[in-house]
């Protein structure tokens, strides 16, 4: 009973300091600052994230210039005023640390500091600062980050969340400022909530009605204005907590703490009106009216919040929300009849809503993980990638590859081919390792830390309220900690901003609720240091921040539109040379031109020109007078031995007119995508086809090779080129390795092989010297049909049927084409039984397909198996019965049997 006393005294002595505060005469500037602060971080929850969708750098620049404006308001409004602040809390120094280990790595290092820091490097880029690397400009690499202009940009996206979390700490002055924040995240998860279901029930497929995604859409899920419905669950999982703590307080929930607080007012000589803020209403949630009509206001946002979150079909999501939700009603268990009556309406909303709207979608989805085989079956691609990053670690362990690395890093060491490019580690602590190592990865364990250590002191230090305020906190935090397992929520602004204010409200709450509630004097020292390091500060950090924002927002529509662009270029690459393809090749080098002019440091920009130059080039060479391909320019200039580069130059421009300039140009965006993305070994290759134009010996061009089959010995056409390279240095064993790889993870590398070689050896040659599994077998029969080389066809059929058991497709094979190759090449091959066994295992995967049925009947009745012929034939004349085929077989097979004397 005294401890309570305690608590309620300190409470009220705080709250009677607090009024006395808040009424000053003539403060009307820090008012006004406190409310730009407060304005700025609505901006920050509420608009922010409604820029996830397809306009993310607008998004991040909105935060940047909010959280900036917001840090020197504050600084403004402390140091005129004198107010109390926040004491020491440990986040300082994580944030400090955070800050020094970012900016350590854009650094110019030495190298013998650099070996130490990154072994990585001196590893896998020895051509930087050899003597072959003359056309990198025999530099070296002398930076920690591989992508050090996207680690600057985290750099300034960290800086601002700094800036943001530490002043909004210092802001939150009082227990009413909390939960008028908590409130704000739980009313931004309402409306995210409520825009979410209108897309999905009324939208045109566009995100907010007018911004269309190239790949995504509002269709299908609930996905609110973020891209990925994984991260519109999290959203709403980080507001679930305050919302059901305000659906709570607002039902009567602290009704008997409101009377013991009222007790206290007049033990300790409070007048009531003394009880009320400058607007006249009582001033804490304890003395809240009780108000019916928001109550169910509170109950029905909750409900439609949980019911966005179910019907994102969200796995990760899902969870966390259920995370949040079982830890907030745990929390309030002790009151459990109450509890109960916060519970058993929300599911029973939930569940009639998800009735009313119907159940077909989530049976499917749900349908598609209980028939899966195995969770590694569903998570395939993530598995693997989670593979690759744990072996690529151990390699960046002391400070990482760099801030924003992952992108490029990644590829180094996941052998699976996906046409997806994983920006994101799909893992926010594997994605930490990965990038800032051990270091960084200590300082997010210690930022965790003081958020659970928060969390756990403000429930035992506090009453009853402050309790479920502490839990109602841990929800949140908890979800986004779990969720951050298996996804990346916090490398998005409008996901990462709710966190913030949690963990901001969580660390103040817990100040609050100890004995040193707020540093007294006029100066706190902490809060004063914090306000003058931000101004000093604040024109060297808005210099950096706006030359980024300017950079990155003026060039973001450009870079969009040459990224659609590309796709189409993609798409109608087998039509090379035709009208339309050029003018998407022009409409593509159009939109990245813009770009890098924009932001000359846009290195994703630069290497994306040089291979559309070179192939403009080739396209125009092969629509002009003198028709050649790059290979034949090549072995042109080398017999030709000229005595110099200009001479080279002057006999291209007689050639080709102005197509060389693309040349040229080529080569100078290759070089300039090195100097920001040593990574990117397509840029290698690319310099290693172009080195005549330089005068390139054997040995650079070879080297220039090499270093790029090291940065990435699992990509096809990369391995390609540099087989190209060791035949011509006369190493046919190695190019034949080298193909052999590339055409196992690459159809069309293997059939650029093919077209290369498959008229000068023989099919069984071929078949030795590149090994092909199944689908090799596939391509290479269908290669020799596509060219009526019926012979060569029967060959690579035999030696596949002979092969079956291990070349195979295997019985993990869920892929009914898969199996359906594989029967037809083993009937082509005389193993009919083989064969049958194949088609049947392609109709079992896919029972729908007519013509795995067609030619299952009809193996089936080469064998003699009629009666199954039978049956087979007939399933497909009662669904198809206008196929004459399938009529007439039908009835020859029926006449076989009367025949034979079988039944019917």
């Amino acid at each position: 009973m005294g401890t309570q006393t305690n608590l309620l005294a300190g409470h009220l002595t705080h709250r009677r300091a607090r009024l006395a505060a808040d009424t000053p005469s003539g403060e009307t500037l820090p008012g006004s600052l406190d409310r730009v602060y407060e304005f700025g971080l609505c901006v920050c929850l509420f608009a922010v994230p409604l820029t996830m969708a397809g306009i993310l750098d607008y998004g991040v620049a909105l935060f940047v210039t909010c959280a900036f404006v917001m840090g020197l308001t504050w600084s403004v409004r402390h140091l005129i005023s004198g107010s109390t602040g926040s004491p020491f809390s440990g986040a300082e120094v994580v944030c400090v640390l955070a800050l020094g280990l970012v900016w350590l790595q854009f650094q110019q290092l030495h190298p013998d500091t650099l070996r130490r820091l990154s072994p990585f490097i001196a590893q896998s880029l020895p051509l930087w600062g050899s003597s072959e690397d003359r056309l990198l400009g025999q530099t070296g690499w002398h930076q920690i980050s591989l992508t050090p202009e996207a680690t600057r940009s985290g750099f300034v996206l960290l800086t601002a969340y700094v800036m943001f979390f530490l002043t909004l700490v210092q802001h939150l002055k009082s227990e009413r400022d909390i939960d008028r924040t908590m409130k704000l995240v739980a009313v931004a998860a309402a409306l995210m909530a409520v825009l979410g279901l209108a897309q999905l029930f009324f939208g045109n497929g566009k995100f907010l009605w007018l911004i269309e995604h190239s790949s995504r859409d509002t269709q299908g899920h609930t996905k609110g204005t973020f891209t990925n419905q994984n991260h519109f669950a999290q959203f709403l999982a980080l507001g679930l907590g305050p919302l059901l703590l305000w659906w709570q307080s607002a039902s009567g929930h602290n009704r008997g703490i409101g009377n013991r607080l009222r007790s206290a007012d007049r033990q300790f000589g409070i007048s009531p009106r003394e009880r009320t803020n400058r607007r006249g209403k009582p001033e804490g949630p304890a003395y809240a009216p009780q108000k019916k009509q928001l109550s169910w206001l509170i109950a029905a946002a909750t409900a439609l919040v949980v019911l966005a979150g179910i019907l994102t079909v969200s796995r990760g999501g899902i969870a966390a929300m259920f995370v949040a939700a079982v830890v907030v009603l745990c929390g309030s268990a002790k009151d459990w009849k109450r509890t109960l009556g916060i519970a058993i309406p929300l599911i029973t909303f939930v569940l009639v809503a998800i009735f009313a709207y119907g159940t077909a979608e989530l049976q499917e989805h749900w349908q598609q993980i209980t028939e899966a085989d195995s969770v590694a079956e569903i998570a395939a691609g993530r598995r693997a990638l989670w593979s690759a990053l744990l072996t690529a670690i151990p390699d960046f362990w002391p400070v990482g590859s760099g801030v924003g690395s992952h992108g490029d890093v990644y590829q180094i060491y996941l052998s699976m081919q996906s046409e997806l490019r994983f920006t994101h580690a799909e893992s926010g602590y594997l994605q930490v390792l990965l990038e800032t190592g051990v270091t960084g990865f200590a300082l997010l364990l210690a930022a965790l830390g003081l958020c659970a250590g928060w969390c756990i002191r403000g429930w035992r230090r506090g009453d009853e309220y402050r309790r479920l305020r502490a839990v109602a906190l841990s929800a949140g935090l908890l979800a986004s900690a779990l969720h951050s397992l298996v996804d990346f929520p916090w490398y998005l602004p409008g996901c990462l901003i709710p966190t913030l204010i949690l963990a901001a409200c969580a660390c103040r709450s817990c100040q609050l609720a100890d004995n040193t509630k707020t540093v007294p004097g006029r100066f706190p020292t902490l809060p004063t240091v914090l306000a003058a390091l931000l101004l000093v500060s604040a024109f060297p950090t808005g210099k950096l921040i706006a030359g980024q924002l300017d950079r990155r927002v003026t060039a973001a529509p450009h870079w969009k539109a040459a990224r659609e662009a590309m796709k189409e270029v993609i798409a109608n690459r087998d039509v090379d040379g035709s009208q339309e393809f050029s003018e998407l090749l022009e409409t593509a080098i159009g939109h990245l031109q813009m770009c890098v002019t924009a932001d000359q440091d846009h290195y994703g920009a630069w290497s994306m020109l040089a291979p559309l130059y070179l192939q403009r080039f080739e396209t125009r060479v092969q629509t002009g007078e003198n028709r050649m391909t790059l290979q034949q320019i090549r072995n042109t200039i080398d017999q030709s031995e000229f005595e110099s580069t200009g001479e080279i130059r002057d006999w291209l421009a007689l050639a080709f007119d102005d197509s060389t300039t693309d040349l040229y140009r080529a080569v100078l965006c290759a070089r300039r995508a090195l100097s920001g993305t040593p990574l990117r070994a397509q840029n290698y290759v690319l310099l290693a086809e172009t080195g005549f134009l330089g005068g390139q010996s054997r040995s650079e061009k070879r080297a220039m090779t090499e270093q790029a089959v090291l940065l990435r010995p699992h990509e096809p056409v990369v391995l390609y080129a540099a087989g190209l390279v060791s035949n011509e240095d006369g190493d046919s064993e190695t190019a034949w390795k080298l193909w052999q790889r590339a055409g196992s993870l690459s159809a069309d590398v293997l059939q650029q092989v093919l077209n290369d070689f498959a008229d000068l050896l023989t099919a069984q040659e071929l078949i030795e010297r590149l090994e092909p599994d199944h689908l090799g077998f596939w391509e290479l029969f269908r290669w020799y049909q596509l060219h009526r080389q019926s012979e060569r066809q029967d060959t690579v059929a035999r030696l596949f049927a002979e092969d079956f058991p291990s070349s195979g497709p295997g019985e993990s094979c869920r892929q009914a084409g898969t199996w359906a190759n594989s029967g037809d090449m083993l009937s082509v091959g005389g193993h009919v039984e083989g064969a049958i066994e194949c088609m049947q295992r392609a109709v079992q995967l896919s029972p729908e397909r007519r013509k795995h049925r067609v030619r299952l009947a009809k193996l089936l009745m080469r064998s003699g198996r009629l009666a199954e012929a039978r049956r087979e034939l007939s399933w497909i004349h009662v669904r198809y019965p206008d196929d004459e085929s399938v009529t007439a077989a039908l009835r020859n097979v029926e006449r076989k049997l009367s025949a034979n004397g079988e039944n019917r």
